[in-house]
């Protein structure tokens, strides 16, 4: 039973990794329906119909200290945010504010579109930043005779570097932490060392790479920033209600609030606000088109897999893996080197979300100081692993999608090689700071 366990497992995982590149959608009338989402599905099937998948399986997915219902609100609720401020045009906004500040220089373009994707990455999410702003570099590019390439690259790995700083940057971040009960600033206390060392590293390293490809001067586009705002009123009502929030939740201790409380509440009054503003104007509610945007999918992406892991931690294997974990991180340093190097490489197999959940639930046998430690470590490894291959998080399947879509030519093969050259530092460094704070 371990082994079939195991092995319907990994055959889900291999299926949706299948399906995410060769037919990342497919299409119903109108609608895109997201491959992998489908995929996630087939190992609780497969677990339901054999008689493996127990009744107290599915008691977990409202219960317990790793409950994904309010993990999945958090997260959601912060991404319809998001997703707002981009249909306003608040994203393609700040895009254009760090253009003029390049004025014709392809090396200060590079220095400022890192810049305002860490910012943005920071207090939004690093999908919705790698997934809005891939288009608009691709097109600047394009218009500009520049290579897209360090642009775009610089784009992704920013976004999932900088995404380590708050909790709210990663879903992954928000899975682990929240079901643990660490607050937004006792998160902060830990990973601002880290953060920093990782995107500096990162910057770095990238521009080593790219420096003689990015040393071009290119026409400046003149086009004023303001154009970009579709709604400047509801770009300061999404920016206001995004900064309280954050302030919110950085309180959240003190309040004896839950953190996805305040997201949820946050969004609610974000979406009434503007239903009722866009009913007094006479006009078709923005939110309407911020809710065909978001990101459903994960829903049954993330649920699927918590069954799953549910399901493989009832076995035997699992408490073999933990014992030997624990066995040879003899010290913090030890520790945090094992959990961060080992989840980055395991996003890369089974993708960041559900290795995120697999080691929620592993972590879980741990105590004290070190299941602290571990959730860190996690925490970076499930960012920075999105360096080494397209597979090791959703944004980079979908990140890939755009590329080949747009006729850029990059490879899995010279992605893998960038991400090698500038993951395997940022990863020792990020992880070297973290045993610094611990």
């Amino acid at each position: 039973m371990d082994i079939f366990v195991i092995l319907t497992f990994l055959a889900t995982v291999s299926l949706i990794l299948f399906l995410a590149i060769k037919k990342p959608y497919v299409t119903i009338g109108k609608h895109h329906l997201e491959t992998y989402a489908v995929a996630a599905l087939v190992g609780p099937l497969i677990f339901l119909l054999i008689g493996y998948l127990k009744p107290e399986h599915l008691s977990v997915l409202i219960s317990g200290t790793t409950n994904p219902v309010t993990i999945l609100i958090f997260f959601l609720s912060m991404v319809f945010i998001s997703v707002y401020l981009d249909e306003v045009g608040f994203m393609e906004y700040c895009a254009k504010i760090a253009l003029g500040w390049a004025h014709s220089s392809g090396t200060k373009l590079f220095f400022m579109l890192y810049a305002v994707v860490s910012f943005l990455t920071i207090f939004t999410s690093n999908d919705i930043i790698i997934l809005t702003l891939t288009p608009f570099i691709y097109y600047f590019t394009k218009h500009a005779k520049l290579d897209p390439k360090p642009y775009l690259l610089a784009e992704f790995f920013a976004a999932n570097t900088w995404s380590i700083l708050l909790q709210i940057g990663n879903p992954t971040n928000v899975y682990l932490t929240t079901s643990y009960g660490i607050s937004f600033m006792a998160y902060l206390k830990v990973m601002w060392l880290p953060a920093i060392v990782a995107g500096l590293l990162n910057l770095a390293v990238l521009y080593f790479i790219f420096r003689k490809a990015i040393n071009k001067n290119f026409v400046p586009n003149n086009t004023n920033p303001e154009k970009a705002l579709r709604d400047r009123t509801g770009a300061i009502i999404g920016v206001t209600i995004l900064i309280c929030c954050t302030l919110l939740l950085i309180i959240s201790p003190y309040l004896n609030i839950s953190m996805w409380q305040i997201a949820f509440g946050s969004s609610i009054l974000l979406s009434s606000i503007i239903i009722v503003r866009d009913l007094f104007r006479g006009k078709y509610s923005e939110v309407h088109h911020v809710f065909y945007k978001m990101p459903w999918s994960v829903i049954p992406f993330i649920m699927s897999f918590f069954i799953m892991v549910e399901v493989l931690f009832s076995t035997n294997n699992i408490s073999l893996i933990t014992n030997f974990i624990q066995s040879i991180s003899v010290d913090t340093s030890m520790l945090v080197f094992v959990f961060g190097t080992t989840s980055a490489l395991l996003s890369n197999v089974m993708n960041n979300i559900p290795m995120t959940v697999m080691y929620t639930q592993l972590i879980s046998t741990m105590n004290g100081k070190a299941l602290i430690d571990a959730v860190y470590a996690t925490v970076i490894g499930s960012n920075i692993g999105a360096y080494f291959t397209p597979f090791g998080a959703l944004a980079g399947i979908m990140w890939m999608s755009i590329l080949k879509h747009k006729k850029i030519d990059l490879s899995y093969l010279e992605f893998i090689k960038y991400g090698l050259l500038t993951g395997v530092i940022v990863l020792i460094g990020s992880l070297v700071a973290l045993s610094i704070v611990l």
